[in-house]
């Protein structure tokens, strides 16, 4: 017997391919008059209302939030600065109020 190359080998397992399976179910024609939609009642979907938002209101909102925003930081860095320049204790306050 003669040995079989790897081509002749592929070529004879293709000859015998398997037949594909029939299904048990056929699949439904959606297209037929007789298969109407869903009967299923279902609420329209709500329609939603336009936003208006005023341009000059938006933007003297956005103004008002950055001065807020600036004079937050202005404070803060004030009172790092202060913190750190100035000692306070209990005993430099009682000096400081009765230093007669």
């Amino acid at each position: 017997m003669e040995a079989l190359t790897a081509w002749q080998r592929l070529d004879a397992s293709t000859d015998t391919m398997a037949s594909p399976l029939i299904p048990a179910k056929h699949s439904v024609n959606l297209a037929s008059p007789g298969s109407g939609g869903s009967r299923i009642r279902r609420d329209p979907q709500p329609v939603e209302k336009q936003k208006f938002v005023d341009q000059a209101v938006r933007d003297q909102w956005v103004v008002v939030g950055g001065v807020v925003t600036f004079a937050l930081a202005f404070v803060i860095i004030i009172f790092a600065f202060a913190s750190t320049s100035f000692e306070w204790s209990k005993e430099s306050a009682v000096e400081l109020t009765f230093s007669d």
